[in-house]
This record gives structure tokens, sequence and C-alpha cells, in this order.
């Protein structure tokens, strides 16, 4: 999972003035039992003041709310594994692509 860019880019926009209270990034993936980097991550969320929800393990009907509820998407390579690309596409708001 890259996402300290992600944390790394917030915290500058945060930085340049962009109000927190509008931000919220939503993490979904697979995420082993023992892995504790979900709470690493959470932790730094809250450091930043980042509204920050990791949703661990997500249904494939989970998957596609978030996708059809998100603003900013950026789909991981690994999202292919079960859907195929087209028909992943097919299913996310034209707004969202």
């Amino acid at each position: 999972m890259d996402v300290l860019p992600l944390l790394r880019a917030m915290q500058r926009l945060f930085a340049s003035g962009m109000n927190r209270e509008k931000v919220r990034v939503l993490l979904g993936g697979w995420v082993d039992e023992e892995d504790d980097f979900p709470d690493t991550l959470a932790q730094l969320g809250r450091n930043m003041g980042l509204e920050l929800s990791i949703i661990g393990r997500p249904s494939e009907a989970k998957k596609l709310d978030l996708y059809r509820a998100a603003d900013i998407l950026y789909p991981s390579p690994t999202i292919h594994r079960k859907l195929s690309a087209s028909r992943f596409w097919k299913q996310v708001p034209p707004a969202c692509r």
C-alpha cells in the first residue's frame, strides 16, 4: 500500500490553507488480521487532523458503493483480480472516471 505519498500531499494542502473539514479519505482493501499498518495509518491521519477511514476486506458490493460515492478515485491495479477492468469502469459513475 503506497498511501504515504497521499498523506504527505494532504499535509502540504492543509499547510497551504485547505480546509481539513472538507476532506475525507476512504481507503479500502485487503487487510491481514495481524497487520498493524492500518492502525498506524489511522494514527497518522488523526495526527494530521485528517478524517481517514479504513475499510478492510470490503465485499464486492461495498467496493462498488465506495467507488460510486467517490469524488476522486484511484483504483489500485489489484482491483482487477475478480472484476475485469472493462466491467469495473462500466460500474463507476462517469464523473469519477
